[in-house]
């Protein structure tokens, strides 16, 4: 069965930048899922984790959304055909929620599995004011998404009904690219497996 690896944590704890790591060592693919934000200074169509659509645009995909968040007022949204087309999928709480069900209702052959990246909230700040914002504008974000990750971490073990969730503390981002990839590995198939040493071995 299709496996999704999908990995959560609040706003900067390193959850694209782990993916991007663990992805180029497997040769995954990284979901791009469609936002109606702007795009931020310094980012493009090519360099950037989204497809930037407008609210009158994203009218076009109803019916077809998997998976469905708000951060600040912009939606985030992924279609079938991108998750069955990926392996791994940056994600928050509320859109996995919305994605686990998804899956059920459409009786989807495809594993969700999912990742918890854990960080301390003064390494969170610092992460997010080194990108050039303030301190006010990084409490504002972290209140907005402060809900459903409080929820998320005080019901870690049963919020999905006993599904197992896998925590990384990420202190040091080379211990947590290696716990990660560990993690990932383990649930991967025999040939998966074999693709995985032959492309280390021929680098």
């Amino acid at each position: 069965m299709k496996k999704l690896f999908c990995i959560m944590g609040r706003t900067c704890a390193g959850k694209t930048s782990l993916a991007k790591a663990v992805a180029e060592s497997f040769n995954m693919k990284v979901v791009k899922s469609y936002t109606t934000r702007p795009m931020r200074e310094g980012e493009n169509e090519h360099t950037s984790d989204h497809i930037f659509v407008s609210d009158d645009e994203m009218k076009l995909f109803q019916g077809k959304i998997a998976a469905y968040t708000e951060i600040n007022d912009y939606k985030y949204f992924v279609t079938k055909d991108m998750i069955m087309n990926s392996d791994i999928y940056v994600i928050d709480p509320d859109g996995y929620k919305m994605l686990t069900e998804y899956v059920k209702r459409k009786e989807l052959k495809i594993e969700l599995i999912p990742i918890y990246i854990d960080v301390d909230v003064a390494d969170q700040e610092g992460r997010y004011r080194a990108r050039g914002n303030t301190r006010e504008q990084f409490w504002e974000r972290y209140k907005s998404e402060a809900e459903q990750f409080s929820k998320f971490e005080e019901e870690m073990n049963d919020w999905w009904e006993g599904e197992y969730v896998y925590v990384i503390k990420n202190i040091d981002f080379q211990y947590s690219v290696k716990k990660m990839k560990e993690y990932i590995y383990e649930r991967l198939n025999l040939i998966e497996k074999i693709k995985y040493k032959l492309r280390r071995l021929l680098k």
